[in-house]
């Protein structure tokens, strides 16, 4: 299994020059905080694969607005 892990900078190039070729075979995302939550909606949009994410100390706006479709795994086992 792969896994896209993400976490504190975002990688603007993306946003312009994405290209899915360059990250073959990823079974899904996740990302270990300090992320805006439409950054990590745009990757769940452009990989078409699941979102995992534990919020980092920056998060606040998680709370009213977290990443559309992802799954909040803070403080649980995920098998």
């Amino acid at each position: 299994m792969k896994f896209l892990v993400v976490g504190d900078k975002e990688e603007p190039l993306l946003y312009d020059y994405f290209d899915k070729s360059r990250f073959p075979g990823i079974d899904l995302i996740l990302s270990t905080g300090d992320l805006r939550p439409g950054y990590l909606s745009f990757l769940m949009t452009m990989f078409n694969k699941p979102l995992y994410y534990v919020r980092g100390n920056h998060d606040i706006i998680y709370r009213e607005k977290p990443p559309k479709g992802g799954r909040n795994i803070d403080g649980q086992i995920v098998t």
